[in-house]
């Protein structure tokens, strides 16, 4: 896992949307696929040009009946179910905790780690300047940031 400035961290999430992230076959996934297809005038790869078509049919058949292309394409998720850009910002949270205990708690164990994470997160205290640019990346306004036990979990699996 790399060590990244803060500042890099939103391009990084941009630049690795084709990466581990994407690696789940999910219905956003497919159409970045085939958005960097068409941006690139490259053929777009047969299975995901099957999946846009049936989802076009899906959505020329049944519009006037209410579907609209966010349903067809699967990207409006089932009551219940959360959406896909929750989920995401959940992984690069996560991912960011990762790399923030790698930079800055790396010699702790990782429940040490987990409480020095919430603490910082939590702004239980004052935090020193050199994390401050990666904790405002990390902890979003009116998100809620992960206690102590949730944090040890994520250090716990690797993303």
């Amino acid at each position: 896992m790399s060590c990244i400035p803060a500042s890099g961290y939103r391009a990084r999430r941009e630049a690795d949307r084709g990466g581990a992230a994407e690696a789940a076959v999910t219905p956003i996934n497919r159409l970045r696929l085939l958005l960097r297809s068409l941006e690139a005038g490259a053929p777009v790869p047969a299975e995901i040009a099957q999946w846009a078509a049936e989802a076009l049919r899906r959505y020329e058949k049944q519009a006037a009946a209410g579907l609209d292309l966010g349903r067809a394409f699967g990207l409006v998720p089932e009551p219940g179910q959360e959406a896909w850009w929750t989920i995401e910002e959940r992984y690069w949270r996560d991912q960011q905790i990762q790399e923030y205990r790698q930079r800055f708690f790396a010699d702790f164990g990782i429940t040490k780690a987990a409480r020095e994470i919430a603490a910082d997160g939590h702004r239980k205290r004052p935090v020193p300047n050199e994390r401050k640019p990666f904790l405002a990346e990390m902890v979003k306004p009116g998100q809620r940031f992960p206690d102590k036990r949730r944090i040890a979990s994520i250090l716990r699996n690797e993303l």
